[in-house]
Parts: structure tokens; C-alpha cells; sequence
């Protein structure tokens, strides 16, 4: 969305269908980044605060909330993810 957009510097183009690692650079933490990768293969809820970058290699904090969606049937299927300005 558009305030994603402004957030990270990148036009929607640039950002549609990526996966968000592309905002990871050498000072995200990767304690951080591993509980988001573990969250998505277990289908359990997490919530990180972690460091990424804008486009133009500006550092930012951000709070990065996961939630999963299961089917009617319980199988975890979807994982819906919010990106926040932790600063």
C-alpha cells in the first residue's frame, strides 16, 4: 500500500509480488529474521522488531507482526504480515 511505499522509499512496481527480504541488509538482526522464517514454517504467530533498509540505504526500525490463517478445516494456509515505523 502507499504507506508502505513511503515507508521503505520504493514505488509499488518495485515492491509488488517481492518477498520483503529485499529491505534486510548487514545490521538486521538475524535472531530477528530467523523468528520470522520459523513463524512462517510453523504457523505460529510472532511479533520482531527488526532493522531493514530504504531504498536509499537508509536505516529504519520497523515492528514486523506475523498471523496466521488457517481453513475451516484448521491447516495453517496463509500467513497475513504488518509492517509498522518502530521509531
Amino acid at each position: 500500500n502507499q504507506a508502505f511505499c513511503k515507508t521503505v522509499g520504493y514505488s509499488k512496481a518495485e515492491v509488488l509480488g517481492r518477498n520483503c527480504r529485499f529491505l534486510q541488509g548487514d545490521r538486521s538482526e538475524t535472531a530477528a529474521v530467523q523468528g520470522l522464517v520459523d513463524s512462517l514454517r510453523t504457523g505460529q504467530p510472532t511479533q520482531v522488531e527488526l532493522t531493514n533498509y530504504k531504498q536509499d540505504g537508509t536505516l529504519f526500525r520497523n515492528l514486523v507482526s506475523l498471523q496466521p490463517v488457517h481453513d475451516s478445516n484448521g491447516v495453517y494456509r496463509y500467513c497475513i504480515g504488518i509492517l509498522a515505523d518502530a521509531e
